[in-house]
């Protein structure tokens, strides 16, 4: 899935750029990609993988007060408790497996953490202009100096 301008707007376009969305998406589907091509589960985690983008992507996951303690709306309508590596949904707790809610989780978490990095970046090449502008304008002034 490519991620376009014509996307349908959702809570995490609201929130993150389309870069940090396709980036996201990208990084779930080279989850998929990697999942072993022997393995009878492959349909199964590469469909809760996907699903879960969906909910990130929708909106799906709430944070709570609790630091790395979220909240994510189910398919049908519960909203479980999930950390990035447990959730109360069925899946987790009696199929010990990696749920739809948990992967939602983490691609909240690592489209927070692309946002960061790339505000970061932007801030030090800002800052980066400033002293480049302020040099610059100092260069000026000892030239004017010098030439008086």
């Amino acid at each position: 899935m490519l991620l376009t301008t014509k996307t349908a707007p959702t809570q995490a376009t609201k929130y993150f750029s389309a870069q940090t969305l396709q980036r996201t998406y990208n990084r779930v589907a080279t989850a998929q990609a990697a999942l072993e091509i022997d393995d009878p589960t492959r349909d199964k985690k590469a469909e809760r993988l996907s699903k879960g983008w969906l909910l990130f992507f929708a909106g799906d996951v709430l944070d709570s007060a609790v630091a790395d303690h979220y909240y994510v709306r189910g398919s049908k309508g519960a909203v479980y408790a999930v950390t990035p590596c447990s959730c109360e949904c069925g899946d987790a707790e009696h199929r010990g497996v990696e749920c739809k809610h948990v992967v939602a989780v983490r691609c909240l978490r690592y489209a927070r953490a692309a946002e960061l990095v790339k505000q970061s970046a932007e801030l030090e090449a800002q800052r980066l202009a400033t002293l480049a502008k302020n040099r610059r304008l100092t260069l000026v002034r000892q030239e004017k100096t010098a030439s008086a």
